[in-house]
């Protein structure tokens, strides 16, 4: 999948698992908030075992809504030292910018 959303690795010492089951209530709450169409249609998502790592498509408002709660929930879950956000190119990263300042 193209970067084109935010890119979640997490450290090896993460259960991967819980990574998914995460991502998957983060899915539930977008999808009571639009519905299972507009989801289906709205949402892209793979989660790559191998790379420790989950990609989130957030070219439309309901993928840019399932980053805001997957992120949310991951850092409550694991802790913001637990995973790195990668964001596509030309995106501002708003932790380096509050570092630098």
């Amino acid at each position: 999948m193209a970067l084109s959303g935010c890119r979640y690795i997490f450290d090896r010492g993460v259960c991967f698992a819980e990574v998914c089951d995460t991502l998957h209530l983060a899915l539930l709450a977008v999808t009571s908030m639009h519905g299972e169409t507009r989801v289906r249609l709205e949402c892209a998502f793979e989660c790559d075992e191998r790379a420790h790592a989950v990609v989130i498509d957030a070219t439309l408002a309901v993928g840019r809504q399932l980053n805001t709660i997957f992120s949310g929930f991951v850092a409550r879950e694991f802790g913001d030292d637990a995973l790195v956000i990668q964001r596509p190119p030309g995106h501002a990263n708003p932790q380096a910018i509050a570092k630098a300042s």
